[in-house]
């Protein structure tokens, strides 16, 4: 059997580098669960619906463009940014009556 790699680390030095960015110009953001998948595409799964905010805040994106959805029984919220030319997503899932 052969193995290709189709995908390879260096296909993702481009999203690595826009959570860097965003490292250094918001050094106090709440961490998160960061994943880039061979797409390139980043996303950031925080685990309170106030980092959540914080994040929404500090990249600027409009409170109408969260998005409102349930996962798992849970209230998930969740919002799609543009980062050094990259898209990301954060999106945060908590239990109704949790912190707003």
């Amino acid at each position: 059997m052969t193995d290709t790699l189709t995908n390879v680390l260096a296909d993702q030095a481009r999203a690595v580098a826009s959570i860097i960015a965003i490292a250094e110009q918001h050094p106090n953001l709440p961490s998160g669960y960061l994943t880039c998948h061979a797409d390139a595409k980043p996303a950031v799964l925080l685990d309170h619906p106030s980092d959540f905010e914080a994040w929404r805040s500090a990249l600027l994106v409009a409170p109408e463009a969260v998005a409102l959805g349930e996962l798992s029984g849970q209230t998930k919220l969740s919002f799609n940014a543009t980062v050094s030319g990259l898209p990301l997503r954060v999106w945060v899932t908590f239990s109704k009556g949790a912190e707003a």
